[in-house]
């Protein structure tokens, strides 16, 4: 008769089948049989792991979404205050300031000396 319980096959190193496989052989028992009560025997554990991970899995989701949200306020608290700063900068005689987006979206601030061509980044 078919077995009705789920079957998968696994590769082993030729040491840990060498020493199933002896086991077996003093055991009287089938190597299958033999390998099947082992994981049985692990089973509660394996599940405690399982369990722990996905436990941890939903932490760290939980964490960046904490982290993206906490950067989203603090982005909005501070642009006012860049603003007014790039206004200040503005308002200097001599200073230029570049406040174009970068490749990533983001304002790229940076001061240029009217006579060079080169800029320096600010702060």
């Amino acid at each position: 008769m078919p077995a009705t319980s789920p079957r998968f096959s696994i590769t082993v190193p030729h040491e840990t089948h060498a020493a199933l496989k002896r086991l077996s052989a003093v055991q009287k028992r089938p190597l299958g049989s033999l390998v099947r009560e082992y994981l049985e025997s692990v089973t509660p554990a394996l599940e405690e792991l399982a369990g722990a991970m996905e436990a941890m899995r939903e932490v760290e989701a939980a964490a960046r979404s904490e982290i993206v949200s906490t950067l989203s306020e603090v982005h909005q608290e501070m642009e006012p205050h860049i603003n007014g700063i790039i206004g200040h900068l503005r308002a200097l005689s001599g200073i230029e300031v570049d406040d174009a987006q970068d490749e990533g979206g983001a304002e790229a601030v940076g001061l240029r000396d009217p006579s060079s061509t080169a800029s320096t980044p600010a702060m």
